[in-house]
């Protein structure tokens, strides 16, 4: 009896050290990306990627093969001016590795999860924050940081 509990001790003990390190295997390379960034800078990082991200919608051609048109063209932003991040933080946070396609996906994500659009998007990069018309909600980079990066 005492053999078959100790035999149950060590099967539970590798179970549980088993789950934890799949879990650590299943971490999102966004999310890691997000992380891996200073608590202080994540804010900017955050506003920059979603000004990357306006950037590459920007410059891709917005054309509606159903509809036939294209639409309207984004302008892009000067970056960092237009973000107002300087140019040792913007380098800073440029060489933090992120997966391909990091930004258009925060920028999707956050337009579907926050109900925003590119030029609530584009509003929030450049004044640090986007108000809804009723004036009751804005939204900040550091409201979207707090539940990023499950995409």
């Amino acid at each position: 009896m005492k053999t078959t509990f100790i035999i149950l001790i060590i099967y539970c003990a590798f179970s549980a050290s088993e789950e934890k390190s799949i879990k650590k295997e299943a971490v999102n390379p966004n999310q890691m990306a997000f992380d891996s960034v200073p608590s202080h800078n994540q804010d900017y990082f955050i506003t920059l990627h979603l000004a990357l991200g306006l950037n590459e919608r920007a410059h891709a051609a917005p054309f509606d093969p159903v509809d036939g048109f294209q639409g309207r063209q984004l302008e892009a932003l000067d970056l960092p001016q237009d973000i107002n991040l300087s140019t040792e933080t913007y380098n800073f946070l440029r060489a933090i590795m992120t997966p391909d396609d990091f930004s258009t996906d925060l920028l999707d994500w956050t337009e579907d999860t926050f109900a925003l659009t590119d030029d609530d998007i584009h509003e929030m990069v450049v004044r640090s924050s986007v108000c809804q018309s009723d004036g009751q909600q804005c939204i900040t980079p550091g409201d979207i940081g707090s539940v990023c990066c499950p995409f």
